[in-house]
C-alpha cells in the first residue's frame, strides 16, 4: 500500500473526525460491498452505483442513484441516515414532489425501506411515482464504523489500522 494512499485516507478520515466539520465523531464513515438485486427497473431509468461511499462533512452517505434517461423525470437517491440508523430513498425533483414522496402520498412511494434481515444490512426497496413503478430491489451493504480513541496527543482509528494490516499483508504476498 503506498504512503500516498494511506495519507489520503487519513486526510479523509481526519475531515470526518474534525468536530468543527461533523457533529458525530464515532460511527459509520463508509459504506462498501453494495449489492443491488433488482426484480424490476423501469426501462426509462438506470442505476448509478457508488461502489464505496465515504461520509462527507455533512454526514451524507449516498449508496446509489436511480437516474432517469429523460431529464424531465425525477432522480432518486439512496442514502444511509446515520442519525436515525436507517436506509432511505429521496426524490430529487420539485419541492412538491419531494414532500409527497417523503410522506408517501398520492401515488408517490418508496422513501422508507423495509429491513429484510435483523442482523445484516439488507433492505427491500419499492420506488413508485403516480401510475408508474420505478424500481423493486433488495439492497445489501456493509457499514464501516469508526471509533475515535485518544491517548495523549495521538489519535488512533481502529478500522483504518485493520484495513492497513490486511492490505499490507496482501501487498507483501
Amino acid at each position: 500500500m503506498s504512503a500516498y494512499l494511506v495519507s489520503r485516507q487519513l486526510q479523509c478520515y481526519d475531515s470526518y473526525m474534525d468536530p468543527k466539520k461533523s457533529d458525530k465523531r464515532d460511527g459509520t464513515y463508509k459504506i462498501s460491498h453494495i449489492k443491488i438485486d433488482h426484480s424490476y427497473l423501469d426501462p426509462s431509468y438506470k442505476i448509478a452505483l457508488n461502489q464505496e461511499s465515504i461520509i462527507g462533512t455533512t454526514g451524507l452517505l449516498t449508496l446509489f442513484e436511480i437516474k432517469p434517461l429523460d431529464p424531465a423525470l425525477p432522480t432518486f437517491r439512496a442514502r444511509w441516515d446515520e442519525r436515525k440508523d436507517v436506509f432511505d430513498i429521496d426524490l430529487i425533483g420539485s419541492p412538491e414532489e419531494q414532500e409527497l414522496f417523503k410522506a408517501e402520498r398520492d401515488g408517490f412511494w418508496g422513501h422508507h425501506t423495509n429491513k429484510v434481515s435483523k442482523n445484516a444490512h439488507s433492505y427491500e426497496i419499492d420506488v413508485r411515482l403516480p401510475g408508474q413503478e420505478i424500481c423493486r430491489a433488495e439492497v445489501s451493504f456493509s457499514l464501516n464504523k469508526i471509533m475515535h480513541l485518544e491517548a495523549g496527543v495521538h489519535r488512533i482509528t481502529a478500522s483504518l489500522a485493520c484495513e492497513y494490516i490486511v492490505r499490507k499483508k496482501l501487498d507483501s504476498e
